[in-house]
């Protein structure tokens, strides 16, 4: 379930509503603003529920690698695009002890190269790709260069996201309308 940007306690209680509910994985949204704070908060109300942290492409203005440091102690499954597309270079050479994923610097074979040694994830939306075939030809390039995949899309409704399940891959995780494999 994801949780979306607003203020810390609103953002916790929408938190503690899924894991009331059942969630037991959250996408957190977050912009630059009170991030520990929230991410704190959130692990409080879900002291069990696996967190993926969406940033936004919010923090290339952050001290990222005090951040990430202290993002650890909340268990943190990964984070996706921290900085904005295009400046992907600044996460280059900063420790993360939490795995980066790339999603709207990755659209298309064209911007991998770029990627790999930056981030350990792409996230392949369909609608991004343009469609089935490159989103395939996308998810066989990034196995081969060590990148692990998540799939996701982004206004697309349940039936044009159908075709995602001819990734050749084993579900671990689903969040909403987005899954990992």
């Amino acid at each position: 379930m994801t949780v979306s940007v607003a203020d810390v306690r609103t953002m916790a209680d929408q938190a503690s509503e899924y894991v009331e509910q059942g969630a037991t994985l959250l996408k957190v949204k977050l912009d630059g603003d009170a991030v520990l704070e929230k991410v704190r908060a959130i692990r409080e109300v879900a002291p069990n529920a696996k967190i993926i942290i969406d940033a936004n492409e919010a923090w290339a203005d952050m001290d990222l690698a005090t951040l990430f440091t202290d993002l650890t102690p909340f268990n943190i499954t990964m984070i996706e695009q921290p900085v904005p597309s295009g400046q992907d270079a600044l996460l280059k050479g900063i420790p993360h002890p939490i795995p980066l994923c790339a999603d709207e610097s990755c659209h298309t074979r064209a911007q991998l190269d770029e990627l790999v040694g930056i981030y350990e994830m792409i996230n392949i939306k369909l609608d991004k790709t343009g469609g089935l075939t490159e989103a395939l030809a996308l998810e066989k390039s990034a196995r081969e260069a060590g990148l692990s995949i998540m799939s996701g899309c982004m206004l697309g409704s349940s039936l044009a996201m159908k075709p995602r399940c001819r990734l050749p891959t084993v579900l671990k995780w689903s969040i909403s309308m987005a899954r990992f494999y």
